[in-house]
């Protein structure tokens, strides 16, 4: 097979000689879809006489990309020259101006997507035992601006496919002024010599802007199961103005308009200035610890493959021109451990959350799953595979079987060493259980920290905790009979100066007493 890229021979004059011309309609037969772009791949078997033949290719899509065109032929054919560019003036004012637009609109939707991710990572509860103004006001300001932000991505997802319609539209007119497709150009020109008259296999494949797909996982948990099914799908748009008929169809993670150069690393030059003057370089947010890697179990209607994350359906697709459809792409099975996580600190509410081990196998693809528990749905989870070594935290919901509560038992203030003041705080958890089964707690709580070397804090009583020196984390991990329950003690003490008083109490206010 010939393979003919058209960026070489666009401008290459045509030889004024005798020559077959005949127009030839070339069916689509696979299109790979990748998260911003698709790529289509017609083909066809022409008979073609002896001698010189211009074969007009039909059929293709109007969003053709020219520079990522290629023609390919068979052995007993050769590619003279090849012309995919449009008569006519090659610049539109129109078009520029909604091809700006758009531009800004999908870079405006980008930001408030991580935009919204920055504000659910960073969300920060006040450190109280009950329901205060403060939490409240906290709670109001990330409710209004979650709904402030899903409001301003409706809008523009709205003006986005106005955007996409009008500027197919304008492509499409063949007015003055507008860029004219390919199509009412008379479509692909090939310019073909062959030593004598034969079949000819003829393909065609090239890049369209706007067509995309979309991963989507379901985890799926039974009652009591110790086992994890996902089920992962994807959501395909179809915006290349041509309609798929029975087409292979193959998703990919890749990005092929994405430079592939490799990064060359510069001498780092330590200048005088401020922060804006360091080069550190690119710093994540989570370290991945590690090296091991699954293999994959993928079984149903697609095929993965490993290294590139491709995925490609097993039955053809046919997806009209400016429409979507979701297809499931496979079926996976992991073994699965329970355990509950409880923060009484924060939340009154035990979670249950799924373990999951070499989770790697999954090859996840996307930042979120749905998530069902005894198949009622639950809400959507995080899919934070970077955060994690060789186990997967899932969280599966709250579970209100399983009852918390937390009060402070020791509140002592006394002279400390020195003229100074110590104070005594403790604290007790309880943990019950009322399921009718065995359960496994995992109970977190903390002692602060200290920001003055003058102010000490000591453990007194953590009730066998891990304790996390660094965070000041205390961990418990405890199992409980059915209607069984177990509490769980802890205190600490303070050393200050009088004059370092720190503040360790909630503000409680006073009211004036009311007479009748």
């Amino acid at each position: 097979m010939k393979l003919f890229y058209t960026s070489l021979l666009l401008a290459l004059p045509w030889a004024a000689q005798a020559q077959q011309s005949m127009v030839a309609p070339l069916p689509l037969d696979a299109v790979t879809v990748f998260f911003n772009s698709a790529e289509l791949h017609h083909q066809s078997n022409l008979a073609l006489p002896a001698g010189t033949s211009v074969v007009v290719l039909t059929g293709l899509s109007n969003q053709l990309q020219p520079r990522s065109l290629q023609i390919e032929v068979s052995e007993n054919a050769e590619i003279l020259s090849v012309d995919a560019t449009p008569p006519g003036e090659q610049s539109s004012d129109v078009v520029a101006e909604l091809e700006k637009e758009l531009r800004r609109v999908r870079a405006t939707l980008m930001a408030l997507t991580e935009e919204r991710a920055m504000v659910l990572a960073n969300k920060q509860v006040p450190e109280v035992s009950s329901w205060t103004s403060e939490l409240q006001r906290t709670a109001d300001f990330f409710r209004q601006r979650l709904v402030e932000i899903q409001l301003r991505v409706d809008e523009l997802q709205a003006s986005q496919q106005t955007l996409i319609t009008r500027l197919a539209a304008q492509r499409a007119s063949g007015k003055p002024g507008a860029v004219a497709p390919v199509a009412a150009a008379g479509g692909v020109t090939v310019r073909l010599q062959l030593a004598r008259a034969a079949t000819v296999r003829l393909a065609a494949t090239y890049l369209t802007d706007e067509s995309y797909w979309q991963p989507m996982h379901d985890l799926r948990v039974s009652e009591g199961s110790r086992e994890l099914r996902v089920v992962s799908k994807a959501d395909i748009h179809n915006n290349s103005e041509l309609d798929w008929r029975n087409a292979r169809l193959t998703l990919q993670t890749a990005d092929p308009q994405r430079s592939v150069a490799r990064p060359n690393m510069q001498p780092w030059m330590l200048q005088r200035g401020g922060e804006e003057d360091l080069n550190e370089g690119r710093l994540d947010t989570y370290a991945v610890k590690g090296s091991s890697r699954g293999t994959s179990t993928a079984a149903g209607a697609a095929d993965i493959n490993e290294l590139s994350t491709q995925y490609n359906l097993a039955a053809t697709v046919s997806l009209a021109a400016r429409s979507a459809q979701e297809v499931r792409l496979n079926e996976q099975k992991l073994p699965l451990r329970l355990e509950y996580m409880a923060v009484p600190k924060l939340s009154p509410d035990a979670y249950l959350v799924g373990k999951v081990v070499n989770w790697e196998q999954l090859n996840l693809v996307g930042d979120s799953a749905s998530v069902y528990l005894g198949g009622a749905y639950v809400g959507k989870t995080e899919l934070a595979t970077r955060a994690y070594n060789d186990t997967l935290e899932i969280s599966l919901g709250r579970d209100k079987q399983v009852l918390l509560s937390r009060a402070k038992r020791e509140d002592v203030t006394s002279q400390g060493l020195l003229g100074g003041e110590k104070t005594r705080l403790g604290y007790e958890i309880n943990v019950k259980n009322l399921h009718r089964t065995p359960i496994r707690v995992r109970v977190l709580d903390q002692l602060p920290l200290s920001a003055d070397a003058e102010v000490a804090i000591k453990p007194i009583d953590i009730s066998n905790a891990e304790l996390d020196g660094p965070s000041g984390k205390l961990t418990w991990m405890i199992n409980l009979a059915p209607g069984g329950s177990q509490k769980l003690p802890f205190s600490f003490s303070v050393e200050y100066p009088k004059s370092k008083r720190p503040n360790l109490r909630r503000r409680r206010r006073v009211m004036s007493p009311k007479f009748r």
